[in-house]
């Protein structure tokens, strides 16, 4: 256990011996400043005093010596001292002042203020002015407590003079013998420095005289161990000095960033292992010139930059190099943020200081941000086209139906039809591709097997070329959790990629295999299905190989440059990863599909197709004039009665008024998406309420909206989804029946 004055004198422990005797000596008064009080204080509540102008003092004096020694113990000596002084101080004019006791008993603590007057000397370090400081106020209270047991108390003229003389005289000579015991000590000290100083010259003086040093044997003996004392000094700090230095080079060992330092050369003396990795360099490149083995390009123009090192050295300023700054090693390119700063040693630049960090994993997080944005603003707008297009195909798909209905034996006219059904189901394909790009398109995901879907669409994407394709399957692969339709767009994708990049014949390898990823430079995690694409061609350039997954970048003559931005959004919005590695020999293409829960796949719904009743009321809701034109007149083929309507409110309208008829409607088709109104979403709770009965069938160009695979969660009994055709709306209305 410390005892107290090592603990609160801790701070002073490497100051000179002055400063730590004075330290020790606020602490001693500290303590019995405390100790006192508290005796007198315990002696005083025994008697049962009760007078404030004693008890407070007491206590504020307590106070202020353990705030005094809270300073004392964080090297604040001279705030310390003043403080337990003043405090005393304070408090001993404050029983003077306020104690209720008889007059004499407060008169004669004046002697306490003459004695505490001689701690004095202890306070202060190099400034006497503070002695006079405390004498002057003292003399200042003193006048105004002479008047005050003059004119208040009552005490005779003489005999204040008389006390005012006694005191004045005793704080004067108190305080003279406090500055004069100062200035001595300060004179002793003044007189110790310029002894050694006499003496260090007089080493001098015997060191360049040989024959001197000589003759004086005794003072040589005497030196000599001074000398002797010193180089045991130097000793020390030379081996405090090579455990710095260890422990800086440890710290350049460690540290993540790379750190070069050169001389005022710009030769290399010191460079750590980050560096060295960066550069691709040994340890022998130290003594060597920075500029000639440590080359920096910038990555926009693929030029060198001005070495900073000479910058540095030339103009003594720190050089800063950010953005698009690179280093090339053996391949490899590193993106850096480089700042080079002068060394200066005794006020003159000595070289320079290299720190170089390592920004490649920002710069790459920041090219997927860019990237990711490209995506989101042309996602909204897919989603756009893609949406007002399924409903141009819905009225151009109803009123072909239309036609075949009103025309079933003119043979000419069925086949034009049926020609221009399989027109609309490719432009309805195309939209399904446009959606993959929309926060519309969202994956209706399910559990699938992924063979089936990779050979039938390698075997259709191949089908007349020369090009030979290996498929290597594990034989326990697991099902996908995929949307079928997209992920099949994917694989369709790619290997038409790979198709145009083999000249004439080749090879195109596709194996899937279950993996369990835990690789950190992989942004997913988990069980996974990993499908890899391997083919002989050309493969891809390196200066295109960031921007293939951009939207409309290609570099083929009427290419769209769509296909492998389609399949990384699709990718991504199956929780999967999509990484590519192309050299001479091929590309390599790996896509990450989440494993199923379950391998079950859900049967398909068959429902044969049958008439609609004729007692049919239905409810149409839908903004496109067209649309609801031709589903008016396809229904009115069936027999069936329908109201439209162009938006949420009218429909809740439509309905009440239906109720109020006594002729509820028995379906209601109701859109999703109703420009400037309320939709099908916003309406359907409500609609329910009117008519419990009513079989509610949603309906929206956004083909892959995730409602479309939870409609009833949702709250409605089917989904309809745009374009489609009259068979399509039969048996979805047979079904409900």
């Amino acid at each position: 256990m410390n005892l107290p004055d090592s603990y609160f004198l801790h701070p002073y422990k490497d100051k000179d011996i002055v400063l730590q005797l004075k330290a020790w000596a606020a602490l001693l008064f500290n303590f019995s400043l405390i100790f006192v009080c508290t005796i007198l204080g315990i002696y005083f509540l025994i008697r049962g005093t009760t007078d404030p102008g004693i008890l407070i003092p007491f206590g504020f004096v307590i106070t202020s010596c353990i705030i005094s020694l809270i300073l004392l113990r964080n090297g604040k000596f001279q705030f310390a001292a003043n403080i337990s002084f003043a405090s005393v101080q304070i408090a001993l004019w404050l029983v003077i002042f306020f104690e209720s006791g008889p007059v004499l008993q407060r008169l004669d603590s004046i002697t306490l203020i003459a004695a505490s007057l001689v701690y004095t000397p202890l306070l202060f370090i190099e400034r006497r002015r503070g002695i006079w400081f405390y004498y002057s106020a003292n003399m200042v209270l003193l006048i105004i407590f002479t008047l005050y047991i003059r004119f208040y108390l009552g005490l005779g003229r003489w005999e204040a003079v008389e006390y005012f003389m006694d005191a004045s005289l005793s704080l004067t000579f108190v305080a003279a013998i406090s500055y004069f015991i100062f200035s001595i000590h300060k004179l002793g000290i003044l007189n110790a420095k310029k002894a050694e100083e006499k003496i260090q010259r007089q080493y001098e003086e015997l060191s360049a005289t040989n024959e001197e040093l000589e003759a004086m044997n005794e003072e040589l003996a005497a030196i000599n161990e001074e000398l002797e004392q010193t180089q045991q000094e130097l000793l020390i700090s030379n081996i405090n000095l090579q455990k710095e230095t260890a422990r800086l080079q440890a710290i350049l060992v460690s540290i993540a960033d790379g750190i070069v330092v050169t001389d005022e050369n710009g030769i290399i003396t010191s460079i750590n292992a980050s560096a060295l990795k960066l550069f691709g360099l040994h340890n022998d490149v130290i003594g060597k010139q920075f500029k000639e083995h440590c080359k920096i390009y910038n990555a926009k123009t693929n030029t060198h930059y001005p070495d900073p090192v000479t910058q540095v050295l030339s103009s003594e300023k720190p050089v800063s190099l950010f953005r698009h700054t690179i280093i090339r090693n053996n391949g490899d390119i590193y993106h850096t943020h480089i700042i080079c700063t002068p060394l200066y040693v005794a006020n003159k630049i000595d070289g320079c200081i290299v720190d170089i960090r390592d920004i490649t994993d920002l710069v790459r997080y920041e090219e997927e941000l860019i990237k990711t944005a490209k995506y989101e603003s042309l996602s909204i707008f897919a989603g756009g086209i893609a949406h007002d297009f399924n409903n141009m195909l819905s009225a151009i798909l109803g009123n072909i139906s239309i036609i075949e209905q009103l025309s079933p034996d003119n043979e000419r006219v069925l086949k034009a039809t049926e020609r221009s059904q399989k027109a609309v189901m490719k432009a309805r394909d195309l939209t399904t591709q446009l959606l993959a790009f929309s926060k519309g398109g969202a994956p209706v995901k399910a559990s699938t097997s992924l063979i089936n879907i990779i050979k039938d669409t390698a075997e259709f994407v191949l089908s007349g070329s020369p090009i030979r394709c290996n498929f290597e399957f594990e034989n326990d692969l697991h099902n996908a959790l995929i949307d079928q339709t997209q992920i099949s767009q994917v694989i369709h994708n790619i290997i038409l990629n790979a198709r145009q990049a083999i000249k004439g014949q080749g090879t195109i390898t596709i194996t899937a295999k279950n993996v369990t990823l835990d690789n950190p430079e992989l942004p997913v995690k988990g069980d996974f299905i990993e499908i890899s694409i391997h083919d002989t061609g050309e493969g891809i350039p390196t200066d295109i190989m960031p921007y293939i997954f951009d939207p409309f970048f290609t570099t083929r003559d009427g290419g769209h440059g769509l296909g492998l931005s389609i399949a990384y959004s699709i990718v991504k919005k199956h929780d999967g990863h999509i990484t590519v590695n192309s050299s001479k020999e091929g590309t390599l293409f790996k896509i990450y599909l989440p494993v199923a829960l379950t391998d079950e796949i859900k049967d398909k719904e068959v429902i044969d197709f049958c008439c609609t009743p004729s007692e049919s009321y239905i409810l149409i809701m839908d903004d496109d004039a067209l649309i609801a034109e031709s589903l008016n007149e396809m229904l009115k083929l069936q027999g069936c009665t329908a109201v439209t309507v162009a938006n949420g409110d009218d429909a809740i309208k439509a309905f009440k008024d239906a109720k109020k008829q006594n002729k509820p409607f028995t379906v209601a088709i109701l859109d999703l998406t109703i420009k400037g109104g309320k939709g099908g979403v916003e309406i359907v709770n409500e609609l329910r309420k009117l008519n419990p009965s009513c079989k509610l069938i949603a309906t929206t160009g956004y083909t892959n909206e995730p409602i479309i695979a939870n409609f009833r969660e949702y709250g409605f009994d089917a989904i309809l989804r745009k374009p489609y055709t009259m068979g399509e709306l039969i048996r979805i209305l047979s079904q409900l029946q």
